[in-house]
């Protein structure tokens, strides 16, 4: 018995751009934050794992990933990690 192959459909170029467009523009703006934003240049870290969510957010809105249970979900484990990696590496 062969699994069945229930690809989702390319998005056409219109959508496409759109979420090139969203995911360019939610980057932008919080690469901004980060330079104007008093403290936020120091969490560095956060911004950039804030990039990559709204580039699946964006890019890939029927993905699993893209749900709002999981993108806010993942937010409190990628700040332990990320408070982690910044603690391991002021001590080292």
């Amino acid at each position: 018995m062969q699994p069945s192959s229930s690809r989702p459909s390319a998005p056409n170029q219109p959508e496409s751009m759109v979420f090139a467009l969203g995911s360019f523009f939610a980057v932008a703006l919080l690469g901004f934050a980060g330079q104007r934003v008093p403290g936020l240049a120091t969490q560095t870290f956060l911004i950039g794992s804030m990039g990559a969510t709204t580039v699946i957010v964006f890019g890939l809105p029927e993905s699993p990933m893209a749900r709002a249970r999981a993108v806010i979900a993942a937010r409190p484990v990628v700040g332990v990690d990320l408070a982690s990696a910044r603690k391991a590496l002021a001590d080292g």
